[in-house]
């Protein structure tokens, strides 16, 4: 009979690790910790500036200020997580077919993304959330959620 596993999450990382063989997971930036942020945006970073090199993407798809992006962030940590585990040794022969596919279908949404930022090579613009998303209550956006919200749930108890 095995030891009891903690509740504690580092047990459980480390359960899940030993279940899945270390196979990578997605980052879900949220969630992490600042020495899992640290370690998670050097590893996210080395990989970038490795594919935009290897893959000679320049800033229409990848631009040098990518990390100062979310959406940027988010789509190029799917990406990374796609290709660890298409080149995984557990991976299926086609991993790596599959990962060029991946790619291919992601190019053009870093294109649409770049293209949304307006950055160009040595002027960075920042991102500009939508008002409704960043200052709910301000615009009106968290009353008229809330009444949604209501009525949606007294819909479902009739």
């Amino acid at each position: 009979m095995s030891a009891p596993v903690d509740d504690d999450p580092v047990d459980v990382d480390a359960l899940v690790d030993q279940v899945l063989g270390g196979r990578p997971r997605p980052v879900v930036w949220q969630h992490l910790d600042a020495a899992a942020a640290a370690t998670a945006w050097a590893e996210l970073d080395t990989w970038v500036r490795w594919l935009a090199s290897r893959y000679s993407l320049d800033h229409r798809e990848v631009p040098p200020c990518w990390f100062a992006h979310g959406h940027l962030v988010e789509e190029l940590s799917a990406l990374r997580t796609a290709h660890r585990a298409s080149f995984d040794p557990a991976a299926s022969p086609m991993g790596p077919v599959e990962w060029h596919q991946t790619l291919a279908a992601a190019r053009g949404r870093l294109q649409l993304w770049c293209g949304r930022t307006g950055c160009r090579p040595g002027e960075h613009r920042p991102d500009a959330p939508p008002a409704w998303a960043t200052d709910p209550m301000t615009t009106g956006y968290g009353d008229r959620f809330a009444a949604h919200l209501e009525a949606d749930l007294s819909a479902r108890d009739e």
